[in-house]
This record gives structure tokens, sequence and C-alpha cells, in this order.
């Protein structure tokens, strides 16, 4: 059997499930904007709205990059630095946002743009770490099934 490359899904299944998370984390951002933002618009507070939309986006994209960080590359050398890249990745777009904003737009910022980053961030967070537990769930539950470890050997 020829081993997988890094980068590269090894099953059917694994794309399945990385879809699926992505799909996930964008679900969950477009239903907690549209509350938010619709909250925001409906109390007559344009800024606040413009401020939740815009860390919404943010701290999609850093939980999506981190999400795909926290995959890839594979193999058992690269745990720590998918660890340690995808954290990275994950506070640093939303912390770069709250710098731009502070520096340029310091009128979104009194919208509410730092509760903003903080209640997306967090949502990101619990729906990527409950989306990595299902997904080691299903790995674990489909070797105690067939009988094999991680690495191919049978297990006693």
């Amino acid at each position: 059997m020829i081993p997988a490359t890094p980068f590269q899904t090894t099953t059917a299944t694994e794309g399945l499930a990385l879809k699926s998370g992505l799909l996930r984390l964008l679900a969950v951002y477009a239903a907690l904007t549209l509350v938010v933002v619709g909250m925001c618009i409906s109390m007559g507070q344009s800024m606040s709205a413009t401020a939740a939309l815009l860390a919404s986006v943010v701290c999609w994209l850093g939980a999506s990059a981190a999400h795909l960080l926290g995959i890839y590359p594979r193999g058992e050398v690269f745990l720590t630095t998918r660890l340690y890249a995808s954290s990275a990745v994950r506070i640093a777009l939303p912390v770069l946002l709250l710098l731009v904003v502070k520096l340029r737009f310091p009128s979104l910022m009194s919208g509410g743009m730092v509760y903003y980053v903080i209640l997306f961030y967090l949502a990101g967070l619990v729906t990527d770490v409950a989306s990595q537990f299902q997904r080691l769930r299903a790995l674990h539950s489909r070797s105690s099934i067939t009988g094999r470890s991680r690495n191919g050997q049978s297990e006693p």
C-alpha cells in the first residue's frame, strides 16, 4: 500500500468529514450572524450590525482555516504543528481585525466590535472542537470494529 501524502485525503469518509466540518462551521456562523445582525438592525444600530457582520466573516475565515490546518498535514509527526498552526490562525485573524479596526475605523469599536469578535470566535471554537471530537469518535469506533489500530496493526 502506498502511503498517502500529508495533504491527501485517504478515504472518501475522511473527505466527507472534512466537508461536513466546514459546512457545520458555515451553518453555525450563518445562523448566528442572521440573529445578531437582525437584532442590531431591529434596534436601529447600523454601526453595530456592520461590526457584527465584519467580525462574523473574519472569525469564520479564521475558524475554517484552523479547521483545515487541524486536519492537514497528516501524520503523527505533524501533530504539534497542526495544533499550533490551527490555534495561531484562529487567534491571529480576529486579533488583526481588531487592530486594523482600532487604528483605521474607531467608530466600529464603539459599535461593540470586541464583543462580536469574542462571540463569533467562541462559536467557531466550540463548533470546530465538537466536529473534531465527532471525527475522532468515528475513527475510534471504526478501529474497534475492525480490530485494527490506527497504524493498521491488529490489536490483541
